[in-house]
């Protein structure tokens, strides 16, 4: 299963996102997706999403046969 995380900062708020934070976050959940990671922080910083992806690989007859 893939996995993502955010985090928001509200405006009035001191916390600034930061690219180690959201890593910190998004590696927490490497079982979820071994294949591909990334992450994105708004210009602002009060914005942050990272994700896990798992690649899924169909090995079915079914799929091969065509």
């Amino acid at each position: 299963m893939c996995g993502i995380v955010g985090v928001l900062s509200f405006t009035n708020s001191a916390f600034q996102v930061s690219e180690p934070y959201l890593t910190r976050m998004r590696d927490v959940m490497s079982h979820r997706g071994p294949d591909g990671a990334g992450i994105f922080v708004s210009g602002d910083r009060r914005l942050g999403f990272g994700f896990r992806r798992l690649a899924i690989i169909d090995l079915s007859e079914e799929r091969c046969s065509r």
